[in-house]
């Protein structure tokens, strides 16, 4: 006696590579995107900390920019 097998059973062994595919990209989309995000948030921080040290040096302005800061508001 021979089990032939269903309908169901063949059609999930013929697409059984795109399933693969598939469940391969619930791991490999979510990793793209969390090197993509990593990379976006380190140029937000490096953008933050410039932003940062300019508002310092304006906090305490050295010798020459008082001197110039002096000269503009007479002006």
């Amino acid at each position: 006696m021979t089990v032939s097998p269903s309908s169901f059973i063949s059609f999930v062994s013929e697409i059984f590579p795109l399933l693969q595919i598939y469940a391969g990209s619930f791991f490999t989309i979510p990793l793209i995107r969390w090197f993509l995000v990593q990379k976006r948030n380190g140029e937000i921080e490096r953008r933050n900390r410039s932003r940062e040290q300019y508002a310092q040096a304006l906090e305490r302005p050295d010798v020459s920019l008082r001197t110039k800061a002096v000269k503009s508001s007479f002006m």
